[in-house]
């Protein structure tokens, strides 16, 4: 199915916001970053494996960790020279829509999926734990491929939709919605952003926000500190990430509730498992 801003979905996304800007970049503008992206015939692109598929990746890193790709390559300085335009648009968006005068466009990807231009179809359904929010510009037109962006608002696949995107809108969603791209038929290019809280955090690669969040109550952010400590990306111990853990299950988490049914599982308690299984299913 598709979304549109009139379905409503933001009101069953609970705690999983998004938003869609209408014509964010101009036409224009994203014809002239696709057009810098492809003038190379490809070489941009790195074929790199995914963190979330393994997959070459087909992406052109543009910015890490608030600095702009250094141009070793001058046929990435047009492109560099396009994107920055759009950087700026994005900055002064997220800070109003997030409420978050220091929030900033941290890492920057391109990305090109469809059988027309890469080997790549799509990405699988996921979070972006790094990122405090992502913003997502659609730099070709609608008509030009079948697919695209989709938002998964609960574990259940039924609640995954498709987000109608034409050329130049863009998607801001905070980093709590599984989402993932399939494009069937055609060529898409999409500009990634990964947002974080502000420049030191973004320098950093600090999650200072993600503990905050889980202490204010915010069970997304409860289970991805769990699962942070517990697999030791982030300071506090597996202990400390197992009671994060737990305490989204207990507030209805339903990825907390399957993870932690497994730890009871492990545990030898397997009448506690099914039981978070049971209402993980439950949702």
């Amino acid at each position: 199915q598709t979304w549109s801003p009139q379905d409503g979905l933001r009101s069953r996304l609970r705690r999983r916001p998004i938003w869609l800007l209408r014509e964010a970049v101009p036409p224009e503008v994203a014809e002239a970053v696709v057009a810098a992206a492809s003038a190379s015939g490809g070489r941009l692109f790195n074929r790199d494996a995914d963190s979330v598929d393994g997959a070459p990746t087909d992406e052109i890193v543009l910015l890490r960790d608030g600095r702009l790709t250094p141009t070793i390559n001058v046929e990435m300085a047009p492109l560099l020279y396009r994107v920055q335009s759009v950087f700026e648009r994005v900055n002064a968006y997220v800070k109003v829509q997030l409420r978050c005068p220091a929030c900033l466009v941290c890492t920057s990807l391109l990305r090109k999926y469809g059988a027309e231009v890469s080997s790549r179809s799509g990405i699988g359904v996921h979070f972006d734990e790094k990122a405090l929010a992502t913003a997502i510009v659609s730099l070709d037109a609608q008509q030009n491929y079948v697919g695209g962006l989709m938002v998964q608002p609960s574990a259940a696949r039924r609640s995954r939709r498709l987000v109608h995107m034409e050329q130049g809108d863009l998607v801001l969603h905070s980093y709590d919605l599984l989402h993932g791209v399939e494009v069937r038929r055609g060529a898409r290019h999409s500009l990634i952003m990964w947002v974080s809280s502000d420049a030191a955090a973004c320098e950093s690669h600090s999650l200072a926000w993600k503990l905050r969040d889980a202490r204010r109550g915010t069970v997304h952010a409860q289970y991805q500190l769990g699962r942070a400590q517990i697999f030791r990306e982030a300071p506090g111990g597996a202990s400390m990430g197992w009671r994060w853990l737990k305490r989204a299950a207990q507030l209805g988490h339903e990825g907390a509730q399957l993870n932690f049914g497994l730890r009871e599982m492990e545990q030898g308690r397997l009448h506690e498992a099914r039981r978070w299984w049971v209402k993980a299913f439950r949702g």
